[in-house]
């Protein structure tokens, strides 16, 4: 929860929104995060949108135009400044 990219999408995440975010140090459906993370020795992080009522992983799942529009902002967002972090 402290590696550099979760504080980057952290950080954004309050910039674009002007609140706070809901972290998670898990969430269903992530994938094999430890396999990938492990072995390479790097850290990972996601960020997404949804709502109360958006059936996450399931066959009607869906979100709002204006989540989506965000999201994509917010991954630009990440992109950008994770780019310009020292290493």
């Amino acid at each position: 929860m402290s590696a550099p990219i979760a504080r980057v999408v952290v950080d954004t995440y309050r910039e674009l929104h002007g609140q706070e975010p809901v972290v998670l140090p898990t969430s269903a459906g992530s994938g094999p995060w430890y396999q990938l993370c492990a072995q390479f020795g790097i850290d990972a992080c996601t960020a997404g949108v949804g709502h109360a009522r958006s059936q996450a992983q399931a066959p009607n799942e869906n979100i709002y135009v204006d989540d989506f529009v965000s999201g994509i902002k917010h991954i630009c967002a990440i992109m950008d400044r994770f780019a310009a972090e020292p290493a």
